[in-house]
């Protein structure tokens, strides 16, 4: 067999039955959770398709591997994970997913705060939702460090938004 990538090398381990959870003794990663570090979307999805477990964190840091993925934008591999289950609240240094990601301003938080925008269209219960999960948190956080004017236009519409309607978030 020709094995041309890292992808063809996972997919050859799990079909082999290679243990799928097993930690790298120095640090406690997992390979979805060094995968989902490094963006290796392809390599995310034969794990997960082969049911690996998406909640193992890093020993040390408490970080699942979608906080990693969150934290270095890796937007198709924090869908893949999502998709799996994978906890978007779990917090690591009291930040959650989202919140990292809107702290490091990755280029996909524009598309993401529009996503959210349409989302807290669609109803109260979903405005509270995005309220519980640090949406309100990560917009601020985002507002505060962007220096550009549509990121800004779009944090001020979604925090406008989750408070039309909204009487647990509604401003005092």
């Amino acid at each position: 067999m020709c094995i041309r990538d890292s992808t063809d090398v996972v997919s050859a381990l799990i079909a082999r039955g290679a243990e799928l959870n097993v930690r790298r003794e120095r640090d406690g990663c997992t390979a979805l959770y060094i995968a989902s570090d490094r963006g290796h979307t392809s390599i995310v999805h034969e794990l997960l398709a082969a049911k690996a477990d998406h909640s193992l964190h890093e020993k040390n840091k408490d970080a699942s591997p979608l906080y990693k993925a969150s934290e270095n934008g890796h937007l198709w591999v924090v869908q893949l994970l999502i998709e799996a289950g994978a906890n978007t609240a779990h917090e690591s240094k009291d930040r959650t997913p989202m919140l990292i990601a809107a702290n490091n301003q990755h280029k996909d938080v524009v598309e993401a705060l529009q996503i959210l925008h349409t989302v807290a269209n669609t109803g109260r219960s979903y405005k509270e939702l995005i309220c519980e999960m640090d949406g309100v948190t990560a917009t601020l956080c985002c507002l505060q460090r962007s220096r550009s004017e549509v990121l800004c236009e779009g944090c001020r519409l979604l925090l406008v938004t989750l408070g039309r309607g909204n009487p647990t978030y509604a401003p005092q």
